[in-house]
């Protein structure tokens, strides 16, 4: 009786795995070849192959991908934008920037996030003055991102400009950045010291 059992709670565990191997690879069909095509045709094919790679971390594919896009359409801003991205990540800001800049040049609407990592990757490189007014310019079209006013400060304080990086990191706290909070704390406490 024992063995019977046994059977046949194996045969139900073995029907169930099949059934939810078949539930996992048609999600995963369903998810994947509706948005990223195996053989691209289009740039914008090329492009959201590229970007499934991105999201994944896979940037130097996405880079690939991201360039066959752009050969295909040399127009296409997202392209330059999410492949300025992935050199970004790479630590390729040479390229990260030129990407950036092409991006602005179609005067796309991704001006914004260029703009943020554009400061981003100057910051990165050392280059606080750039990084700065790259910020600046992404405030200037979403003044409501913590994000931003973060970054700026981040410079501000980098170059010894204490009362910006203040005032900033005060802003990023106002939009909800507990980090500008803690920072405007920091810097009123060090400027308090002195």
């Amino acid at each position: 009786m024992k063995l019977k059992r046994s059977k046949e709670l194996i045969a139900v565990i073995k029907i169930s795995a099949a059934i939810l191997i078949t539930a996992f690879a048609l999600a995963f069909l369903l998810g994947t070849s509706c948005v990223v095509p195996d053989k691209p045709k289009s740039a914008k094919d090329w492009y959201r192959k590229g970007e499934s790679y991105a999201d994944n971390e896979m940037y130097g594919k996405a880079i690939e991908c991201l360039t066959k896009a752009i050969d295909i359409d040399a127009e296409l801003a997202e392209a330059y934008d999410y492949r300025g991205y992935c050199y970004y990540r790479m630590v390729q800001y040479e390229e990260a920037l030129a990407d950036f800049k092409m991006t602005l040049k179609l005067g796309s609407k991704f001006s914004e996030i260029s703009y943020y990592y554009m400061g981003n990757t100057y910051h990165r490189m050392g280059n606080y003055e750039e990084a700065i007014r790259s910020f600046t310019k992404a405030i200037e079209i979403n003044p409501e991102e913590a994000d931003y006013y973060y970054d700026r400060g981040s410079s501000y304080y980098d170059l010894k400009l204490f009362e910006k990086a203040e005032a900033d990191f005060k802003d990023a706290c106002s939009l909800g950045s507990s980090g500008g909070c803690d920072e405007a704390r920091f810097i009123y406490e060090f400027m308090n010291i002195e």
